[in-house]
């Protein structure tokens, strides 16, 4: 296992904020933004559906700040996910938005997960609990046991080896799961000799998540 080099990780303290850069010879190109996103029908054959919402069995639950949790979902018969660098799923609930509503309504968020697009028969999520937020207050309330239904892949970017001579990444909170889709292609493959930095923030030194993160 490669575990990620000192040179990518840089930490500071304040509010959060995500997002990521290409940067090449001084230009800048963000990713696109989810709205208007659609899953991939061509994407790599995994246990997700590019087209349909699909039920997945929570089966461990692991506390890692005083708000944030993994969530680790079973994948039927030890397939793959299907998702691939760079790529996120989304997930859907019935729910009432409001109180006074008389009939739920689907509510739908994006979230990338963090395990291996290679991992076999499992799939991670990690998950901030917000007051008002409604999708992860439903992920939060899920005990083991409970299904949640997702779908996907949905393309972000279509990253390869070397695209980039650097890649300049900056991400708050769980906003740092995108990138280490990214530092894990970059470190896992030794022909990938693109130059990889990152700023992280976080409210405070015990908000930090995944430290323990390695590439394989």
């Amino acid at each position: 296992m490669a575990f990620l080099q000192p040179r990518i990780w840089a930490w500071a303290a304040s509010a959060s904020v995500a997002s990521l850069a290409m940067l090449q010879q001084g230009g800048a190109i963000p990713l696109k933004g989810m709205r208007g996103m659609v899953a991939d029908a061509d994407a790599p054959k995994g246990a997700l559906d590019p087209k349909e919402f699909k039920p997945f069995k929570l089966i461990e639950k692991e506390k890692l700040t005083a708000n944030t949790y993994r969530y680790r979902f079973e994948l039927p018969g030890g397939e793959q996910s299907g998702i691939f660098t760079a790529s996120c799923l989304v997930t859907k609930a019935m729910m009432l938005e409001k109180p006074e509503d008389e009939k739920p309504k689907a509510v739908i968020r994006p979230y990338t997960p963090t395990s291996a697009p290679d991992a076999k028969g499992y799939l991670d999520l990690v998950v901030k609990t917000y007051p008002t937020g409604k999708m992860s207050k439903h992920i939060g309330d899920l005990s083991v046991g409970d299904s949640l239904e997702m779908k996907g892949p949905i393309p972000k970017l279509a990253y390869s080896a070397n695209m980039k001579k650097a890649i300049g990444m900056v991400a708050g909170g769980t906003g740092l799961a995108p990138m280490l889709q990214i530092i894990d292609a970059v470190l896992s493959d030794p022909t990938d000799k693109t130059e990889l930095s990152l700023m992280y923030a976080n409210v405070s030194e015990e908000d930090i998540i995944l430290k323990d993160f390695h590439s394989t």
